[in-house]
């Protein structure tokens, strides 16, 4: 009888250590993930990349690493690294049940965009599921891909003339 007891308590004091264990990895790995994310934030894109990645590597869990998938595309992207469409096609493939799918495209189409790179922010617009928009966003992604269309327009008509 006294080994059965022994050999319970022993039992239940491993299960509690290692779900201690558990948990404070975890911990670390979101206090992690919240650092990253402060840096992008803060717009130290090289310093969150990192940490981003550092975050995929460990976490278990496919949420918090589709996310950090997502902010290292987001990263290259910001930094106007080579390989940053790549790793945003291989975020939306990877992750095709991400939350952050949608605002991936338009993250991406609206930065290049905003730096002038017409023909790289209409490939990423035309990829946005727009029944997933508010109105405002609907309206101004709409109103982005008009202007994209008369500037093709207009730079076609310059290279006829």
């Amino acid at each position: 009888m006294k080994k059965i007891v022994l050999t319970l308590l022993l039992a239940a004091t491993s299960f509690i250590e290692v779900n201690a264990q558990q948990s404070k990895i975890f911990t670390d790995d979101l206090r992690t993930y919240n650092q990253a994310i402060d840096l992008y934030q803060e717009q130290q894109y090289i310093a969150a990349q990192r940490l981003f990645e550092k975050v995929k590597n460990q976490v278990e869990d496919d949420a918090i690493q589709g996310n950090a998938a997502y902010y290292i595309a987001n990263c290259a992207v910001r930094l106007n690294q080579r390989n940053a469409d790549a790793l945003m096609e291989s975020f939306v493939e990877e992750y095709p049940t991400s939350t952050k799918r949608n605002t991936a495209f338009i993250d991406v189409a609206d930065f290049y965009f905003d730096n002038g790179k017409y023909n790289q922010a209409a490939k990423w617009y035309e990829k946005v599921d727009e029944s997933t928009l508010s109105r405002n966003k609907k309206a101004d992604t709409i109103s982005i891909l008009d202007i994209l269309l008369y500037k093709a327009k207009s730079m076609k008509r310059q290279n006829l003339i």
